[in-house]
């Protein structure tokens, strides 16, 4: 689990992310999250419940 999670209270394997294995992943806050796959960039505001497409990538 990444350090960054757990220092805010992640304890848990986040669901997936609809664009795929995420490639980056930060945390906002205790809430928010962002998600980098190889289809977009994804966020959280549920703690990683849930997540919502961004900025899908171009080719």
């Amino acid at each position: 689990m990444n350090k960054r999670l757990a220092a805010v209270g992640y304890r848990e394997q986040l669901p997936a992310v609809p664009g795929g294995q995420p490639q980056a992943l930060t945390t906002v806050d205790a809430d928010q999250v962002l998600a980098a796959t190889q289809t977009g960039v994804y966020e959280s505001r549920d703690a990683g419940k849930t997540f919502t497409e961004l900025a899908p990538l171009t080719s």
